[in-house]
């Protein structure tokens, strides 16, 4: 199947697009997933358990997908699915806001998915979990396991939308992330959800609100 080059903005959607949702954790993604799937038909959208297992699935599934969303990066997009994206998202929030809500999310998830893709060991990400459950936000500012989380969305955003910068420090990384986040047709910004949906509106083309 032949794939046409990835837009960037200013381009607008349009319906033979195939719409992927970077989804970087604790950013409100599960509820802009909900909003962009009100888009589509349920039948060319592909689910979780399509994505992870795709060879046991048909083939045209996903050659007629027409939006992917979650928590995957560049490779396993480019590597698992037939037809590429033409359309990337995805929403961004406060550095500092998003930290703690990390930091949060750590205390109560001992499979935190990031961790696991980080470490590639689910036992210490476990550990991790049982280190921080009765941590302050200042005990886990002066463990060793801050770094892991440091710069959480530049990294997020270069590893979604590249697989070529993997060894590169966050110096290296953040000009590269801000380049590619400015050449996307749309990001959002959580606090400013409401504004983020009705430009969301004006990339789908759309005459009636989202519902927020």
């Amino acid at each position: 199947m032949y794939d046409k080059p990835a837009k960037r903005y200013p381009a607008k959607y349009e319906p033979s697009d195939f719409v992927f949702f970077l989804h970087i954790p604790k950013t409100a993604g599960t509820s802009v997933t909900r909003i962009l799937e009100s888009l589509f038909d349920e039948r060319r959208i592909i689910a979780p358990k399509q994505f992870n297992n795709v060879r046991k699935h048909p083939r045209e599934i996903f050659e007629r997908a027409e939006f992917v969303a979650g928590h995957y990066p560049h490779r396993e997009v480019y590597r698992r699915l037939p037809r590429k994206p033409d359309l990337t998202l995805t929403f961004l929030r406060e550095p500092v806001a998003h930290f703690q809500s990390v930091f949060f999310h750590l205390q109560i998830d001992p499979t935190f998915a990031y961790t696991i893709r980080l470490l590639q060991c689910k036992d210490a990400a476990k550990r991790i979990h049982q280190e921080l459950k009765g941590a302050t936000l200042q005990d886990f500012l002066d463990s060793e396991h801050c770094a892991l989380f440091e710069n959480f969305q530049t990294r997020y955003l270069a590893g979604g939308l590249s697989n070529d910068y993997a060894d590169y420090s966050d110096d290296q990384l953040l000009p590269i992330a801000e380049s590619m986040l400015l050449g996307l047709p749309f990001f959002g910004i959580t606090e400013r959800f409401e504004d983020s949906v009705r430009l969301l509106e004006h990339v789908f083309d759309i005459d009636r609100p989202l519902p927020v």
